[in-house]
């Protein structure tokens, strides 16, 4: 058993697409601070939602059924879900005003 290790299959399979949208908006947002496109970091349903849609045509539409990429996953679109509102949750928008 060299090289493998004992975690559990939610963490094994989906734990990088639940932190995808909690990682990905704060980033995009501070980009957009950055670059003067924006005075405040928000991020709103509107984005949450946008990115859901998005990235679950990309990872789970397009790229398994046009590139052979990956493999489509129901699950996948549920954990995008969950990150998004794991992100409105903690990244609301007067926290984040700075």
């Amino acid at each position: 058993m060299e090289g493998e290790y004992l975690t559990l299959p939610v963490m094994r399979y989906y734990l990088d697409d639940l932190v995808l949208l909690p990682i990905f908006l704060p980033i995009l947002g501070w980009i957009f601070k950055m670059a003067g496109l924006t005075d405040v970091v928000e991020i709103s349903m509107f984005q949450v939602i946008l990115s859901v849609i998005y990235f679950s045509i990309i990872f789970e539409v397009m790229l398994p059924v046009f590139f052979q990429i990956g493999v489509a996953d129901p699950m996948d679109v549920l954990m995008y879900i969950l990150g998004g509102m794991i992100t409105l949750l903690v990244f609301r928008k007067d926290y984040i005003q700075s």
